[in-house]
């Protein structure tokens, strides 16, 4: 199972509050594609865990492979 972390430092307390106690939320993933000077093509995803409380609010934080080996995870289950 791969493993993500937030994005920066103080995104470990906005995780709490997005998983609200509970084991799983849900992981969306946003293709990108960015053209460098050189004109070579970058190519990745960036992710977020969301999730949704009684009333339809939204609550999400951006986070990121832990390990080179969790974003190859990452690629493979999300295929």
């Amino acid at each position: 199972m791969a493993c993500v972390k937030p994005a920066d430092f103080g995104g470990y307390a906005i995780l709490d509050v997005v998983f609200n106690g509970e084991q799983q939320a849900e992981l969306q993933l946003t293709p990108y594609s960015i053209k460098a000077e050189n004109g070579e093509v970058i190519t990745g995803n960036t992710y977020k865990v969301v999730s949704y409380d009684e009333d339809g609010t939204t609550y999400e934080c951006p986070v990121k492979p832990s390990r080179d080996s969790d974003k190859i995870a990452l690629k493979m289950l999300i295929r």
